[in-house]
């Protein structure tokens, strides 16, 4: 399956399916679109907001956009709105805050190693799930076809 960028009403579809996945926090359907070149671009601060902002900050979530934008060649991680969420969320003592902090610190740093378990906390209903999936990765290359001398 693929998405036709260049058509504006597919491109709409697919960006809206894209943020209800997030809303939804269906984490195999966020990774899809994060990870396979042929369902989605690449995820940006934006797509990040987002995600803190009126996603909830899944961290499971959020750190896979990271993670997914990064691999993709992302690496403009500032972001005043986000800054002033990171803020906001410590002075209310969420832990959402101070993770976020930790992981915007990292990626804003040279080359930015995203470590997937570095300010992890565990709390009910508040758990970081960080997949690896070997197939439809960004930077992964398959072949279509293989040719025989």
């Amino acid at each position: 399956m693929t998405v036709d960028w260049a058509d504006r009403e597919v491109r709409k579809i697919a960006l809206q399916g894209k943020k209800e996945a997030i809303l939804e926090r269906n984490y195999e359907a966020v990774e899809l679109f994060n990870h396979n070149r042929r369902l989605g671009k690449a995820p940006t601060i934006e797509l990040v907001r987002f995600a803190v902002l009126d996603g909830g900050c899944d961290r499971s979530i959020v750190y896979d956009i990271m993670a997914s934008a990064r691999s993709w060649g992302y690496r403009d991680w500032d972001d005043e709105a986000l800054d002033k969420w990171v803020e906001q969320a410590i002075a209310h003592h969420n832990p959402k805050g101070k993770w976020l902090k930790l992981k915007l610190s990292e990626l804003r740093r040279h080359g930015g190693f995203l470590g997937p378990h570095t300010g992890d906390y565990s709390i009910d209903g508040d758990e970081l799930v960080v997949k690896h999936y070997k197939a439809c990765r960004v930077g992964e290359i398959r072949p279509r076809f293989s040719v025989r001398n």
